[in-house]
C-alpha cells in the first residue's frame, strides 16, 4: 500500500462554490456601469444633478415670495392694514381683560405641581371642574382663556324660553314674606317616568350620593368618598321673581327658619345658610356687553338649618376640646374659617382653582341621566360632565349677620359666560321633566382640611322656573311692581 501525498488538492464543496458566486454578482450589480455614469454627468458615488425645470420652479418659488414681502413691507396700505388689524385685535382683548372675560393665567407653577395635578385630575373623573374637564377640548390657547367662565352644563334642551317670554306677575301667586313653602316639600309621584313632566317639589337629598375629596394627598393621589352625612338640612325652597334682582333675600323679605335651639354665639358657624342662586331669563350679549338690566330673571331661595351634630361639634371645636374621631371635624373647621372670612373671595385676592383652599362649589347632576331623552351624539358628552362641580368665587357675594346667626351666598348666573346662559335658557323647559340633585361644599386640599363634606344638599323635582311665585321688592323699578290681585 502507498500513502497518500502528503500535499493532496483540496476540494470545494459544491455549495460553497455556488455562495461565492452569488455574492460576486450581487457585488456586481451594485457597481453602476462607466458608461451611465458618463451620461448622468456625474462620478460614481454621486447624485446625478435636478433637472434644470425643478430647480427653475423652486427659484421662481422663492422669487415669487420674498416679492410678496417686499410689497407689503414697501407698501403703504398694506402696511396700514396691519397696524390697524393688530391694533384693532389688542384693543379688543384689553377689553375682554378688563370685563373679566379674558385672563392671563401665569404658568409659573413646577413641573412637579404640573404632573400631580394632572395625576389627580385624571384620576378624578376625567377633571375636578367643569373648566377641568373642558380644558382639553376647548379650540383656544392654553392659558389665555378663563376655563371657569366658559364652564357650561352640557345638557341641551329644546329653544322655549329663549326670547326671555315668561309669566306675567299678574299669574304669578303672590307673596308677602319668603317662608320657604312656595315650593312643596313632597317626593316626586312614583308612576311618572323621566322626561314627563311633574309637579315642582323638592325633597331630602342623600349626602352619600356626592363623592368629594378624601385624603391622604389628595392633589397627587385625587382619591374621592362619598361624603359623610350633612352639616345642614334643607328647610325650605322659593322660586320667586320680584321686578329686579333679588339681592340679600333673608331676613330683608323673610324670617329666619326655625331649629338649631343649641346655637350660640359662640360656635362660630351661622345658624341658618341662605343660597340664592340667581337665573336670567335670556342669554344676553355673546361676547361683551352687559347683560340686558330689564331682565330680572327669577330667584331660586333654599334655606338651610344647622343641624344639632354640627352644633355640638362647632362648640367643642371653638373653645379647644377633645372632639373625638368624627371625620366632619376638617370641614367644621373650614366653614368656621369661611364664616369668619365672611366673604367668597379667597385671601390675597387669589384665583380660585385646584388647590384652593376654603372656596365654595357647587354641583349639580340629573338623576336618572340614562333614562332621559336625549340626543345620541350628546349622550356621552352630557353624562361625562353631569355633576361637574362650579366655584362661586366669581360669580357670588357673601352676606353676613354681625350678630353670626345668620349667613347668605348670592350667586348670580347673569357674570358667567354666554354659552352657560345661553344653555340654561334652552333648559328651562327641560328641568319641568327631570329630577335633579344639588349640593353645596367647601373645598378643601390639604390633609388636615380632607374629607370634605357636603354642606347642604337637596333633591329638585319638576322645577318650573317661569310659574314661580311673586314677591315685592322695594328695590324694584316702579314700573316692575306687582300688578295682579291683592295676597
Amino acid at each position: 500500500l502507498t500513502p497518500p501525498p502528503l500535499c493532496a488538492p483540496r476540494r470545494t464543496p459544491a455549495h460553497s462554490r455556488t455562495r461565492a458566486r452569488a455574492r460576486v454578482r450581487a457585488c456586481r450589480g451594485r457597481v453602476r456601469p462607466k458608461r451611465l455614469q458618463r451620461r448622468a454627468g456625474g462620478e460614481r458615488g454621486e447624485r446625478p444633478p435636478p433637472r434644470v425645470g425643478v430647480q427653475a420652479a423652486a427659484g421662481a418659488m422663492e422669487e415669487h415670495r420674498a416679492e410678496r414681502l417686499r410689497g407689503v413691507v414697501e407698501d403703504p396700505d398694506a402696511l396700514f392694514g396691519i397696524v390697524v388689524g393688530a391694533a384693532f385685535v389688542l384693543l379688543v382683548f384689553s377689553y375682554l381683560f378688563l370685563r373679566g372675560r379674558v385672563c392671563w393665567v401665569p404658568t409659573s407653577t413646577s413641573s412637579r405641581e404640573r404632573r400631580t395635578s394632572s395625576l389627580a385630575r385624571s384620576m378624578s373623573s376625567d377633571g375636578e371642574t367643569w373648566y377641568d374637564a373642558l380644558e382639553d377640548h376647548l379650540p383656544v390657547t392654553a392659558g389665555m382663556v378663563d376655563y371657569a367662565s366658559r364652564a357650561v352644563p352640557l345638557l341641551l334642551g329644546e329653544d322655549a324660553g329663549a326670547d326671555g317670554n315668561h309669566a306675567s306677575p299678574s299669574s304669578m301667586p303672590r307673596l308677602t314674606k319668603l317662608l320657604g313653602t312656595s315650593v312643596p316639600k313632597q317626593e316626586p309621584p312614583s308612576g311618572v317616568c323621566p322626561g314627563e313632566k311633574m309637579p315642582c317639589s323638592w325633597s331630602v337629598g342623600d349626602a352619600s350620593e356626592c363623592k368629594v375629596r378624601a385624603g391622604p394627598n389628595y392633589p397627587k393621589k385625587g382619591l374621592k368618598d362619598p361624603s359623610l352625612p350633612a352639616l345642614y338640612e334643607c328647610v325650605g325652597v322659593d322660586i320667586v321673581s320680584a321686578g329686579c334682582r333679588l339681592d340679600e333675600a333673608i331676613p330683608r323679605l323673610g324670617p329666619l327658619p326655625a331649629g338649631g335651639s343649641s346655637w350660640h354665639k359662640g360656635c362660630r358657624v351661622p345658624r341658618c345658610i341662605t343660597v340664592n342662586c340667581q337665573l336670567p331669563f335670556v342669554e344676553g350679549p355673546k361676547l361683551w356687553g352687559e347683560h340686558p338690566p330689564e331682565d330680572a330673571g327669577v330667584s331660586v331661595v333654599l334655606q338651610f338649618v344647622a343641624t344639632p351634630e354640627l352644633l355640638s361639634m362647632a362648640e367643642a371645636t371653638a373653645s379647644g376640646e377633645a372632639v373625638g374621631s368624627d371625620g366632619r371635624i376638617p370641614a367644621v373647621r373650614l366653614l368656621q374659617a369661611v364664616f369668619e372670612r365672611g366673604t367668597l373671595e379667597l385671601p390675597n385676592k387669589a384665583r380660585p382653582g385646584f388647590y384652593s383652599s376654603g372656596a365654595m362649589k357647587a354641583l349639580a347632576w340629573v338623576e336618572d341621566l340614562e333614562n332621559v331623552e336625549l340626543p345620541r351624539l350628546l349622550r356621552p358628552t352630557v353624562e361625562k360632565f353631569n355633576g361637574k362641580p362650579v366655584l362661586l368665587s366669581n360669580y357670588g357675594r357673601m352676606f353676613v349677620d354681625p350678630g353670626g346667626e345668620w349667613m347668605e351666598i348670592d350667586f348670580d348666573v347673569r357674570l358667567m359666560s354666554w354659552p352657560t346662559k345661553s344653555v340654561l335658557c334652552k333648559l328651562r323647559e327641560r328641568l319641568r321633566s327631570v329630577s335633579a340633585h344639588a349640593a353645596f361644599v367647601i373645598q378643601g386640599t390639604q390633609d388636615d382640611e380632607l374629607p370634605e363634606v357636603v354642606l347642604g344638599n337637596l333633591r329638585l323635582h319638576g322645577m318650573d322656573l317661569e310659574h314661580g311665585a311673586w314677591i315685592d321688592d322695594d328695590r324694584a323699578p316702579a314700573g316692575a311692581r306687582f300688578a295682579g290681585a291683592s295676597p
